[in-house]
């Protein structure tokens, strides 16, 4: 997820910043609100870590642009105050204005990130800290990745570029919007190593029926997962492998199972004569050869 965040003590800023690049985030950092505004209009940034106290323009000033200036049509952008301003006030005027929460300095940093989590949860409809996609699982608190219940190793791009397409499941995400979210102002990212990250993405994901589908001139959309066509393609590969069986045997007729599914064929072997109708041939066969020797003669030639 990308992160901007806008506070004017630097000190504080870097603390932040290195605090949730090692959560996993691509995080930017301004000490201006006229900067904020601008980076927001012309960029997508999934929360924003937002001080009161900055010069010129105050963070409820840049608040109030955030919210009635263009509109979100990314989706929703979550907004988190930080500041020394306690007052009962200070905290109303700020929800009124459209912050999602406020923490008051000086804070705990496992408290900001939990938050930070919360946030992000709540924007992308996530309801726990568990991202759950089919055989896939995502424990976004943890930083741990499941597939089938076993763990799977993600670089931390690869990770970023999958938590991306979570959120966006059945719609196409392109290669600038996967580069906005996953890369930060500072960071060199080109379209060619996005396509690199699907490429191992797909290697570690598609044996468990996972894919993620090329859009070509639009980017990439993950499919949802569909356990009933993955136990169908099952069935259709196993279809052929009876059917040669069943052409090798040409003497074998085929009928329907009515117990078992119309897709599974049982060969069934005709039925042979019974005793008594064996009986009853040979001797019609015997006694057409007797008249036939007792009609001829020796030479072959009829008797007269």
């Amino acid at each position: 997820m990308r992160l901007l965040i806008v506070e004017d003590d630097a000190p504080l800023a870097s603390g932040l910043r290195r605090i949730l690049e090692a959560e996993g985030h691509a995080v930017d950092v301004t000490s201006r609100g006229e900067q904020a505004v601008l980076a927001a209009a012309q960029e997508r940034f999934d929360l924003v870590i937002l001080d009161i106290g900055l010069p010129q323009m105050d963070g409820f000033e840049v608040l109030r642009r955030l919210r009635t200036g263009s509109p979100e049509k990314n989706g929703p952008m979550p907004v988190l105050v930080l500041t020394a301003r306690d007052a009962v006030d200070d905290r109303v005027r700020g929800l009124d204005l459209g912050a999602d929460d406020y923490m008051v300095k000086p804070f705990a940093m496992p408290e900001l990130t939990a938050r930070v989590r919360a946030l992000l949860r709540r924007s992308q409809a996530h309801g726990g800290p568990r991202i759950v996609h089919g055989p896939l699982a995502l424990d976004t608190v943890a930083r741990r990745a499941f597939l089938k219940n076993e763990p799977l190793e993600l670089a931390a791009r690869e990770w970023a570029v999958l938590e991306v397409l979570l959120g966006k499941v059945e719609k196409i995400v392109s290669k600038e919007a996967i580069i906005q979210a996953v890369a930060g102002w500072g960071d060199d990212l080109s379209p060619n190593a996005i396509e690199v990250y699907v490429s191992r993405l797909r290697s570690k994901l598609e044996p468990a029926g996972i894919k993620i589908r090329t859009v070509r001139g639009f980017g990439y959309m993950l499919e949802e997962y569909k356990a009933e066509e993955r136990r169908c393609s099952s069935l259709a590969r196993w279809l052929p492998t009876t059917r040669r069986s069943s052409r090798q045997r040409p003497r074998m007729t085929r009928a329907w199972s009515t117990s078992a599914s119309r897709s599974a064929r049982t060969c069934v072997p005709p039925a042979r004569p019974t005793g008594s109708s064996c009986r009853r041939r040979s001797t019609r066969s015997c006694a057409a050869t007797a008249s036939t020797r007792c009609t001829t003669g020796s030479s072959g030639r009829p008797a007269r």
